[in-house]
């Protein structure tokens, strides 16, 4: 059901989009404060100023200035979280960027002017695929472990599969999409694949610290917002890297998928 409703509304683009990643946004904040603050209203209240802040074009913002905002809020979170604590931990640190930033990322690269919507389908593919095979492979393969300490049940051969639907998720949008060149597209759409494993290897990280299983459960037996969407948290910077690399900070959805 999910699916569905999150392609409907990324076709739908404009300020339904915009919500949604901004919803999404502040759902993940409050997990990652109940994970890493203790669900401290304070932190969660900042991060989710941080979300709005960089999920808002129509605030008349560029993407940059937006950038410098989130960073101006998350350093006044950093003096009130000093006055509250006797450090500050990594965690605390890597909060707004692990949460605020992919969000941004969305943002902008659905606002391109062409591209947009089958950029983050693209995306959303080479996710779900990369999810989906790396538990298959897992199960049926096993094998060495990935990250014993971090993460127990990934394994090596879980991310050969990862990479392995990635690509395929990414070749099969871009194909029914009638991109070109699509052996460059296959070859990223592998790399994403295991980007978005190491998301996911972040996020069970900061769980472990903590001592949980789930980063939430407003999802019932799927855990929390941050259990979904660890993996995109990361690949969508990263194709936001590459769209900018490659065209420009304007376009980025054209960068990422004309080759």
């Amino acid at each position: 059901m999910m699916i569905p409703v999150a392609v409907a509304i990324t076709w739908a683009g404009g300020i339904w989009f915009i919500a949604l990643v901004a919803l999404i946004g502040i759902a993940a904040s409050a997990e990652w404060s109940r994970i890493v603050f203790d669900g401290s209203k304070v932190q969660f209240a900042v991060h989710s100023l941080a979300v709005l802040i960089v999920t808002f074009p129509v605030l008349k913002y560029s993407f940059l200035s937006m950038i410098a905002l989130a960073a101006f809020t998350w350093s006044i979170s950093l003096l009130i979280a000093g006055g509250m604590r006797k450090q500050i931990s990594f965690w605390t640190l890597l909060g707004v960027p692990y949460i605020a930033l992919p969000m941004a990322a969305f943002v902008q690269l659905r606002q391109s002017p062409e591209n947009g919507f089958i950029a983050i389908l693209w995306i959303f593919a080479v996710v779900w695929l990369a999810d989906t095979l790396a538990y298959a492979f897992g199960r049926t393969i096993g094998g060495p472990k990935l990250a014993p300490v971090i993460s127990p049940n990934k394994t090596w051969a879980g991310l050969g599969g990862a990479v392995v639907g990635g690509a395929l998720g990414g070749t099969l949008v871009a194909w029914f999409a009638g991109l070109g060149g699509l052996l460059p597209l296959m070859l990223m759409a592998g790399v994403f694949g295991a980007v978005g494993q190491i998301g996911d290897l972040y996020e069970s990280a900061a769980k472990r610290r903590k001592g949980i299983k789930d980063s939430g459960s407003i999802i019932p037996g799927h855990g929390g917002i941050l259990d979904r969407v660890d993996a995109l948290l990361a690949v969508s910077v990263a194709a936001l890297i590459v769209g900018i690399a490659r065209q420009s900070l304007n376009n980025p959805a054209t960068g990422l998928l004309i080759w």
